[in-house]
């Protein structure tokens, strides 16, 4: 089946309310600088991991190279999965028509055998098995044996320790339960042996519904976006005193930082000061994963606001399109014939416009090569 691509047209003009591009405020801030800043690539995690591929794509597409010129790709979850894949080539954009590819196999990746369905139906199993999404990463093209010290890009993703080894760093007490970031981003960092497809199985291990992995869980339980988790570790990682912390960011000026998302639904309650408890919330018929979708919702925004703040408003962009298709999420997401429609509509084209024109201006395709200073900027 040949893999989906989003037009390079110019979208006839939309409705802004209807999806918006977190960029700058005024395009007189976008002040590029002699110097390359360092280009983060954040994916989200949920099921629209085809929505995200398809939209990467479409930006290859108008700014040609920009996925040559990352230097870190952070991911949770799905969007970890996607991120390995295109950390294996120098140019990820090789790598898109094969994460295309698979997230078009969602039949696949939601699969499971009949004793499988009928432990998950008891409520004693997960629902689906991993063994074809271990198997398609393990493909001589894809991940095969990679270690992350051998990916050609550097990575940082999301997981949650459900059964530590060991106590993170400055944690003391008992063992317990806990965010597990993994990054190549040292050359003495813990996870640069962890083979690529184990750290993918444990960004990706979402509760009930795959199995735990390594006593790790889905990433989406720390960030579901990773864009600010990036940034905190980058900034760890520049202030150790390494050789290589000096290829990384310093100060909060020196990196650029596109957020790719996997669209949302229009979500609006009609109530003001009802009085709700556990059944309009947990098993509320027209949404039944209502609580779920606010907590997820509410968090990526949070991280939106935040990063958008802290990291100086013209080196952020956030691109997260809605449906064209009302329905509950994520039931929509899993849909790749509803992702590819979101992909291809004019609104979503019309937000890719602003993420290219962000890209040309921001720095992110500057040649130059000169590394940013570790000089931490005056109250940053």
């Amino acid at each position: 089946m040949p893999s989906p691509r989003v037009k390079s047209r110019r979208a006839e003009s939309s409705p802004s309310a209807t999806a918006t591009a977190n960029v700058a405020e005024s395009k007189e801030d976008l002040r590029p600088t002699s110097r390359r800043p360092f280009r983060i690539l954040a994916l989200d995690g949920g099921p629209a991991a085809l929505l995200e591929t398809l939209m990467l794509s479409g930006l290859e597409d108008l700014v040609p190279g920009f996925l040559e010129n990352v230097d870190l790709i952070a991911g949770t979850s799905a969007g970890a999965i996607t991120g390995l894949m295109l950390a294996t080539r120098e140019n990820p954009a090789h790598m898109l028509p094969v994460a295309e590819n698979f997230w078009l196999n969602g039949p696949n990746y939601y699969k499971n055998s009949l004793f499988g369905y009928l432990k998950a139906l008891v409520g004693l199993g997960a629902i689906n098995d991993d063994a074809y999404v271990r198997q398609f990463l393990e493909q001589r093209g894809v991940l095969a044996g990679r270690t992350l010290r051998e990916l050609s890009k550097k990575v940082i993703l999301t997981s949650f320790e459900v059964n530590p080894v060991r106590q993170a760093a400055g944690i003391h007490g008992p063992p317990n339960w806990q965010p597990k970031i993994f990054h190549n981003l040292a050359p003495d960092a813990d996870d640069l042996d962890v083979l690529a497809v184990d750290a993918a199985l444990s960004s990706s291990a979402s509760p009930i519904c795959t199995p735990i992995h390594q006593g790790r869980v889905d990433g989406g339980l720390v960030s579901n976006n990773p864009s600010m988790i990036a940034v905190a570790q980058i900034l760890r990682e520049a202030a150790r005193p390494v050789p290589t912390a000096a290829l990384l960011p310093g100060d909060l000026q020196s990196a650029v930082l596109l957020s790719v998302a996997g669209g949302r639904a229009h979500e609006c309650l009609d109530v003001t000061d009802n009085s709700w408890g556990y059944l309009p919330w947990l098993a509320n018929p027209s949404n039944p994963l209502l609580l779920l979708n606010a907590f997820l919702s509410g968090a990526a925004q949070a991280v939106n606001l935040e990063a958008a703040q802290i990291l100086y408003k013209p080196n952020f962009c956030r691109v997260d399109p809605y449906y064209t298709e009302p329905g509950l999420l994520p039931f929509v997401q899993a849909d790749p014939r509803k992702q590819q429609q979101t992909a291809e509509s004019p609104e979503t084209h019309e937000l890719l416009q602003d993420a290219a024109r962000w890209l040309r201006q921001s720095g992110w395709m500057r040649t130059s090569e000169a590394a940013p200073t570790n000089v931490v900027a005056p109250g940053a």
